[in-house]
């Protein structure tokens, strides 16, 4: 079963059938990013770590986290093993903050990101998702979608946890959009800061 996604559809109807061009989802730098929330989230997972490739999921307080408690999802990751018949490691939502939900996220809790439609926003998600979880380091993105003279753009983070300390098994996201387009405000008004 999919998990179509609302948000994506309204920022333009015709972006359903288009691929996004790499451009269009690129790595950035901690320095770049222009979310001061998503800034806070990185100095606080980097915080964490101390001298620790990642920090575990049970460092994390949130009441150290309320600045970004509504914008961030943590993501198990499920790792290839000898009766999976998969090569990439799959990943599943265990916990969605509400500011996502409101975009038409619902009902992402416990399901599987690679059932995400449409295809190049799952192509998107699982890029950045597994960029981070192979390489146990932060994955920085600007995510841009033009269509009509509609646009969308936004930051997620996604930040390796280890609960072991050597490979990464869950994954803090968190995503921040930029008001661009008084359309999508309008459709999705829990998102205005």
């Amino acid at each position: 079963m999919s998990v179509y996604l609302p948000i994506v559809e309204r920022a333009s109807r015709s972006l359903i059938t288009q691929s996004i061009p790499d451009s269009g989802d690129r790595r950035i730098e901690r320095a770049d990013l222009r979310s001061a929330m998503l800034g806070r989230l990185v100095d606080y997972w980097d915080k964490l770590r101390g001298d620790r490739p990642m920090p575990a999921r049970g460092d994390l307080k949130p009441e150290e986290m309320a600045f970004a408690l509504a914008q961030i999802m943590l993501v198990d990751i499920h790792w290839p093993s000898a009766v999976t018949e998969a090569s990439d490691p799959t990943f599943r939502f265990r916990l969605v903050g509400s500011r996502i939900e409101a975009t038409g996220h619902r009902g992402l809790t416990g399901r599987w990101a690679h059932e995400l439609q449409p295809e190049f926003y799952r192509n998107a998600v699982l890029r950045a998702y597994r960029e981070s979880a192979l390489a146990g380091e932060p994955s920085i993105r600007r995510i841009q979608y033009n269509s009509d003279g509609n646009e969308l753009r936004y930051e997620r983070v996604v930040l390796p946890l280890s609960s072991h300390g050597t490979s990464a098994d869950m994954l803090l996201v968190g995503t921040d959009w930029e008001p661009v387009n008084r359309e999508f405000f309008r459709l999705y008004p829990a998102l205005q800061s």
